[in-house]
């Protein structure tokens, strides 16, 4: 570039005198890549050359001190269209990987079903002829260990895929275990912060009537506080357990959580709740759903220039079902992609921090609870979008 030389590789690659190699990530591949835990194409990856020209890409610039590129539209499309590269090899690398697995699985049933038809064969030629029981007894025991040890393996992959799967799970919960105590780390840090500065009033204002009063607003923090570490308690001892709670409750509490947040962000909120009544449930699965779909339209609202933004969340009873709409009015889903938001990863507001594992959670949960979520007509029209979830409704028995 520029002078007919590459100025600075993609990747660059150099080796250190400690013999550990160490590069610059300049699309930031790595970065956007470090969750594909199980399927990596990483920058060590050689996956092919593209060629960057003064004439045919003036809009893509380097920096006059050549460590990066200028953040140009044009640059971004550009690292956009890499990107999408490495998804599409990732994918047709795991679709070959499980083409594989399934041929294999195949050839075991396969040979299960050739082998019944071997016994089926040999029972055709006893019949027909008696005498050829006892010269064909061996081949039949064979036949049956044969035929035994296939059905074993078959039953031993299957139950390998299901820990797998179940592996799986564990890990992406982890990884929602990991976003929620970022933000965990935010509240107890503005909390701490206000404890703070109300006891230094204490100290300056000890004697004063807003003595009591401030005394709540301690309490208060402190009670957010204890609320916040009983719900990582919570979550950590979950697993699949059921509990009796009032799921209209839990909807307005889990709200109540973001009100500063929401009014430092200007963001309005517009909750339509049933009236009480009481369900058995995974509790903390529930409260990950609504937690997760709060901070994914608070991302979505931040990308927006617009004085009136609003997260809406209406939710009724219909049979024995638990009908929620949560929409917001932020950038909204381009149709190309809506068919890609609840895969993991995918992710349109990482420069906001999305993870692209918040929308994944959430359809896992849901799975999880027998439930399910898709993505339905904004309620708002021509901005934003719309999430319709279902959710089975274990009722308490009278």
């Amino acid at each position: 570039y520029r002078d007919g030389i590459l100025a600075t590789p993609f990747v660059e690659i150099a080796s250190t005198e400690e013999g550990v190699d160490k590069y610059r990530d300049i699309l930031g591949i790595d970065k956007r890549r470090w969750s594909n835990f199980f399927g990596k194409i990483s920058s060590h990856d050689f996956i092919g050359i593209i060629e960057i020209t003064k004439e045919n890409n003036p809009s893509i610039k380097d920096l006059t001190n050549r460590q990066d590129f200028e953040d140009t539209k044009e640059y971004k499309e550009f690292k956009k269209f890499i990107v999408e590269q490495i998804k599409q090899i990732e994918k047709k690398l795991d679709y070959e990987k499980q083409l594989i697995k399934k041929e294999n699985f195949n050839q075991i049933k396969n040979a299960e079903t050739e082998l019944d038809g071997i016994k089926d064969s040999l029972d055709s030629l006893v019949k027909r002829d008696p005498k050829l029981k006892e010269n064909i007894q061996p081949i039949y025991s064979h036949l049956k260990e044969v035929s035994s040890a296939l059905k074993t393996s078959s039953k031993e992959i299957v139950d390998l895929k299901q820990d797998i799967e179940k592996k799986e799970e564990l890990y992406f919960s982890l990884m929602s275990l990991q976003e929620y105590a970022g933000n965990l780390a935010h509240m107890i840090s503005n909390s701490l912060d206000k404890i703070l500065r109300i006891s230094r009033f204490f100290v300056k204002h000890l004697e004063k009537t807003e003595f009591r009063k401030k005394t709540l607003m301690l309490d208060s923090e402190l009670i957010k506080l204890q609320e916040d570490a009983n719900y990582m308690i919570d979550y950590a001892e979950s697993g699949h357990k059921l509990k009796q709670f009032d799921l209209s409750e839990l909807i307005l509490k889990v709200f109540e959580r973001y009100d500063e947040s929401f009014e430092d962000e200007n963001i309005s909120i517009q909750l339509t709740k049933p009236e009480s009544f009481i369900v058995v449930h995974n509790e903390t699965f529930l409260r990950d759903i609504f937690n997760n779909l709060i901070s994914n339209s608070r991302r979505a609202l931040k990308k927006i220039d617009r004085n009136k933004k609003i997260i809406k969340c209406s939710a009724y009873k219909e049979e024995d079902e638990f009908i929620i709409l949560f929409s917001d009015n932020g950038i909204g889903i381009e149709d190309n992609i809506k068919a890609k938001i609840f895969d993991r990863y995918f992710s349109t507001t990482k420069e906001e921090g999305g993870a692209g594992i918040g929308l994944y959670v959430v359809k896992n949960n849901l799975k999880t609870l027998n439930g399910t979520i898709e993505l339905i007509e904004s309620e708002f029209k021509e901005v934003g979008c719309t999430f319709k979830i279902i959710i089975p409704i274990k009722k308490v028995e009278e």
